[in-house]
């Protein structure tokens, strides 16, 4: 909390009063993530002349993505319930 409180220049007293703790604000930094793929991913649906084409910009914005994703994330991720739930609740739902 203290390196992200840093780097948005505020106290950490602030950020705290923003979210209750760490876990709160992972989770909604993973839910506008997900919130800007799927925005991302209707973008590419509307502009694509068929599924293929839809499926391979899809898989390269992903893997555009997790060139910047430190590997380290995948584990502590890990460490965090409401998140895991969260992440696998919407793995549930892209099923049906």
């Amino acid at each position: 909390m203290d390196d992200i409180a840093h780097a948005l220049t505020m106290s950490k007293r602030t950020l705290y009063q923003a979210f209750r703790d760490k876990e709160e604000l992972l989770l909604e930094a993973v839910k506008k993530a997900r919130q800007a793929g799927q925005e991302e991913m209707g973008r590419v649906a509307a502009g694509a002349d068929n599924v293929l084409e839809t499926v391979l910009a899809s898989l390269e914005c992903r893997m555009s993505e997790l060139e910047n994703v430190s590997p380290a994330f995948f584990a502590d991720i890990l460490k965090y319930g409401r998140i895991m739930s969260y992440l696998d609740s919407c793995e549930q739902a892209d099923a049906q």
